[in-house]
C-alpha cells in the first residue's frame, strides 16, 4: 500500500516538474506557447503527461535500489561497534565546529577569492 502511495506522489511530482519545466521554457522566451492557443496547451500536457508517466515507471526501479542500499549500509553498520560510531560522531561536530571558526575571519574581506576559502574551510 505504502508503495502505491509513494508511486503516486512521485507521478505527481513528475506532473510538476513537467509543467515547470513547460513554464521556464516560456518565460525565458526558447519555446513561446502563449500565441499558440490550443497547440501550446497541447504541447504543455504532452510534456507533463510525458513526464508524469516517466516518473511513474522509474520509481520501482530506484525503490528496488535504494532498499538494497539500505540493506547494504544496515548490514555494514552492524559490524561497527556502536562505541565508534559515537567517537567518530563526536570527531565529526567537532571538525565542523573548529571549520566554522577557521572560517569566520574571511567573511569580512572583501575579496572574491576569500569567499572561495570560505567556502571550503566550512565544508
Amino acid at each position: 500500500m505504502i508503495d502505491k502511495i509513494i508511486r503516486g506522489v512521485i507521478g505527481v511530482v513528475g506532473l510538476l516538474f513537467g509543467y515547470g519545466i513547460v513554464a521556464a521554457l516560456n518565460a525565458l522566451e526558447i519555446v513561446s506557447l502563449s500565441h499558440k492557443g490550443w497547440l501550446g496547451l497541447a504541447v504543455l500536457l504532452g510534456i507533463s503527461i510525458f513526464l508524469e508517466l516517466y516518473f511513474l515507471i522509474g520509481p520501482p526501479k530506484v525503490m528496488k535500489g535504494g532498499r538494497r542500499l539500505i540493506r547494504f549500509v544496515e548490514t555494514e553498520l552492524q559490524k561497527v561497534p556502536a562505541y565508534d560510531i559515537a567517537l567518530g560522531s563526536v570527531g565529526l561536530i567537532i571538525g565542523l565546529i573548529i571549520a566554522y571558526l577557521l572560517s569566520q575571519p574571511f567573511i569580512t574581506l572583501k575579496y572574491h577569492i576569500w569567499g572561495l576559502l570560505y567556502l571550503l574551510f566550512s565544508m
